[in-house]
């Protein structure tokens, strides 16, 4: 598996498209946090989207029932292997957020 990192510049653009091929499919949010520690924050949810708002730099998860938010992502890193994305690593200033796909996504990277 190899891990890019996905430019800033382009993170709209970039969820836009997973949103694209993501509607429907079951969805882990893993949260790793040094004061509280590793915790599954959400589990085989079914996922509607997920999208960046620049004027907000927050980071917003859509589920059926729930919305998550990442606020002031720093860094975005996307795991693939053979063109298939398994999950989305979201950096901020005290945590590592990570949304693993359950059924790995088709999906090409072009920055």
């Amino acid at each position: 598996m190899s891990s890019i990192k996905v430019d800033k510049n382009i993170w709209q653009y970039y969820f836009d498209q997973i949103t694209k091929k993501v509607e429907g499919r079951r969805t882990n949010i893993e949260v790793d946090n040094l004061a509280l520690g590793s915790q599954l924050q959400t589990k085989s949810l079914i996922l509607a989207g997920i999208t960046y708002d620049a004027k907000d730099d927050s980071l917003q998860i859509f589920f059926d029932e729930l919305e998550h938010m990442i606020k002031n992502p720093e860094d975005i890193y996307a795991d693939y292997t053979d063109g298939y994305l398994h999950n989305v690593q979201v950096k901020t200033k005290d945590t590592i957020q990570v949304i693993r796909f359950l059924d790995p996504l088709a999906l090409s990277f072009k920055q």
